[in-house]
């Protein structure tokens, strides 16, 4: 299980192209750009506005000073560029204090689910995702194998990727759980100034959290949907830059954390069946994604996918794709 930043793509007989970010953009930003061409774009982050504390962890780098700052410039240009298509990005996320569970990675090599509100245990979502890892044969030795990246999350993870994902079909097949939303976004440092000279940036307080921006780090906000508004808090954006963006409708998450529960299942329903239907339009589907990088995210989301094709009869061309993302298993296995 080797930790690392990779771009895969699946082809298909259909005629959408996607490109899904889920990862930081660490590449060199002419391969960034040649995976937008006549793609979708679909980007799992939450579009914070300044004042919101740190930003999400997908459009930054947080060890690295000069890595973060090629991340943050990549997404600038990703957002100059695909702003000429006029189409909408996809926003996957919601912010995590939405996410009501929380899965943890034992010791012992299981991963148990808790309400994070309540803290209570959550017998069935366990029970499911427990049968899950058994049909993809993940036994307790892996999952132990697997724990140490999650170990700077505490060992715990929301499965945000693969909620990610399943926002990415509900876009084309439900798009009534999102709204949309043009914002334009910016890039500010703790030198960066408002109009009286005062710094912009600076630290934030909240829930008995405290958040300090970092010396030299670029840091990427939007301007909220009141921005005309509110022109002094924000430095000045350049109209180049804004982009419509899809965010998920407040609550919408009930309904996701359903359908994950359906996807994970060890039997056929017709949430699997979505998800087929939704890769069988795709003619090209690209991911960044982080394996093992502070999570475990990436990996079960890819499971999960498969997991779709595990108890129906299959066409020829679903094989085809099932063959394709048993390809990326072995890849990051």
């Amino acid at each position: 299980m080797n930790a690392k930043y990779q771009i895969n793509t699946i082809h298909g007989s259909g005629t959408m192209v996607i490109t899904e970010v889920a990862a930081a953009l660490v590449q060199e930003t002419p391969e960034v750009l040649s995976f937008l061409g006549d793609a979708t774009l679909s980007i799992e982050a939450e579009l914070k506005c300044l004042g919101q504390g740190e930003t999400a962890s997908n459009l930054r780098f947080k060890g690295d000073k000069e890595t973060n700052n090629k991340v943050v410039s990549n997404y600038m240009e990703v957002f100059k560029t695909y702003a000429l298509t006029r189409k909408p990005i996809i926003i996957t996320t919601v912010p995590r204090n939405h996410r009501y569970i929380t899965y943890t990675l034992t010791e012992g090599g299981e991963i148990e689910a808790h309400n994070s509100n309540t803290k209570s245990f959550m017998a069935k979502e366990t029970l499911i995702l427990k049968e899950f890892l058994e049909s993809m044969n993940i036994d307790q030795t892996k999952v132990r194998g697997m724990r140490e990246a999650s170990s700077g999350a505490g060992y715990r993870t929301y499965l945000a990727d693969a909620l990610a994902f399943i926002y990415l079909v509900d876009s084309h097949y439900c798009r009534k759980m999102f709204v949309q939303r043009r914002k334009t976004p910016f890039v500010v440092n703790t030198r960066t100034q408002d109009e009286d000279g005062h710094t912009i940036l600076t630290e934030i307080n909240s829930g008995g959290r405290k958040w300090v921006p970092k010396e030299g780090y670029d840091y990427l906000y939007f301007t909220s949907n009141t921005y005309q508004s509110d022109k002094s808090e924000n430095p000045p954006v350049e109209k180049k830059y804004e982009n419509i963006f899809w965010e998920p409708y407040e609550g919408s998450i009930v309904t996701v954390y359903f359908q994950l529960n359906e996807l994970l299942s060890t039997e056929e329903n017709s949430m699997k069946k979505m998800v087929r239907d939704y890769m069988g339009l795709l003619g090209t589907y690209n991911r960044f994604s982080d394996y093992w990088i502070n999570d475990v995210d990436d990996a079960l989301t890819i499971y999960m996918i498969c997991g779709a094709y595990q108890y129906a009869t299959l066409t020829a061309e679903e094989e085809l794709i099932k063959d394709q993302l048993f390809k990326i298993i072995e890849g990051f296995s």
